[in-house]
């Protein structure tokens, strides 16, 4: 599929997200005094590709509902979804974040943290302007708690000894392919599926209708986080917003191509990727020989096939759905996925 194709789809789904931008500000600033209403919008208008409500608004347009019915639930999505960036970048200490200056670093921890605290609110005020805001609240309350679980074992499995230093956590020294699976689909994939479940409950959809569409999106959201991990390695900073090489950075060993690089390296191999993830690749040549060693086994290539697969997985899960124009814009935003450079 050409860019041009991907890149009209995708303009498409903007079009859709316009639709939450103003209940997305109005939401986080319901209850801010003035004072506090710069920090609490800095994440929302740092950018960003607005994928998890647009899924919402498709999803619902894709069993024939109304995708502006959907809007107070595609709000309340966004919002929790910039409340784990916040809170994402406190933990991994991170400076930088689409390429701007991310809550914590710009307007210090405290705020940081206080902000965070205030999207999670305003994303359970969005959720009672939805039809069934009982079971929207469940659905949304159980995804912070799996994607919190996500979390949990993305720390687990990071090597890095200064990071080590401030927990508790037991840390094997190796990760296995299932583990990877669990952990991204709980940290990212399965927000994705309820995101598209919402949607279609949204759009009153009958129960296999939502089981599809949440299919769907945890098959998009497992394709998103691996293509993630390849641009971590081999993406153009200046686009993805991120520094090459965050995760080796960050010691994590939780990222599928240098997964699949690590276990079939060598024991010796193997040692000196450990000691590069345990240090940080804070040595000059650290991150160029750690991917060195990932494209000897052609860990990129790999997870990218890896990727491909859930992508048309997720393709066919939506098939029957009654609506073909949304369902076309929901398989594009699938191969989008692959194709992205940021």
């Amino acid at each position: 599929m050409d860019s041009d194709t991907l890149l009209r789809a995708l303009e498409k789904v903007q079009e859709f997200t316009r639709l939450v931008e103003k209940p997305i500000e109005s939401y986080l600033l319901a209850t801010v005094e003035e004072d506090l209403k710069e920090p609490i919008l800095h994440q929302a208008k740092s950018g960003g590709k607005r994928l998890r409500p647009g899924m919402v608004l498709l999803s619902c347009w894709a069993v024939n509902g109304n995708p502006k019915d959907a809007v107070p639930a595609a709000a309340a999505i966004e919002i929790l979804h910039t409340y784990s960036l916040v809170i994402d970048d406190i933990i991994d200490n991170a400076d930088l974040r689409r390429g701007q200056a991310t809550t914590w670093k710009r307007y210090g921890m405290h705020l940081g943290l206080l902000t965070g605290i205030l999207h999670r609110e305003a994303a359970f005020l969005a959720m009672q302007d939805t039809s069934n805001p009982q079971l929207v609240e469940s659905l949304l309350s159980k995804s912070i708690c799996r994607a919190t679980q996500g979390e949990i074992l993305d720390l687990k499995y990071t090597m890095k000894e200064s990071v080590i230093e401030k927990d508790t956590l037991p840390r094997p020294t190796s990760m296995t392919i299932d583990d990877y699976n669990r952990m991204i689909w709980l940290k990212t994939a399965q927000f994705f599926g309820v995101a598209c479940r919402i949607g279609a409950l949204e759009g009153k959809a009958n129960e296999r209708q939502q089981r599809l569409a949440q299919q769907y999106g945890d098959e998009v959201g497992l394709a998103f986080q691996i293509m993630d991990d390849v641009l971590d390695l081999k993406g153009n900073p200046a686009e993805f917003g991120k520094e090459t090489g965050k995760d080796l950075k960050e010691g994590k060993l939780g990222n599928l191509p240098l997964l699949l690089a690590f276990l079939d390296m060598n024991e010796q191999e193997k040692s000196k990727l450990l000691e590069i993830l345990k240090r940080g690749a804070n040595k000059e040549d650290d991150v160029d020989t750690a991917i060195h060693l990932i494209e000897k086994y052609d860990g990129i290539n790999r997870a990218i096939r890896e990727a491909q697969q859930h992508a048309e997985k997720a393709k066919r899960s939506i098939q029957n759905f009654p609506n073909k124009t949304a369902v076309e814009m929901m398989e594009l935003l699938a191969d989008y996925m692959i194709l992205r450079n940021k």
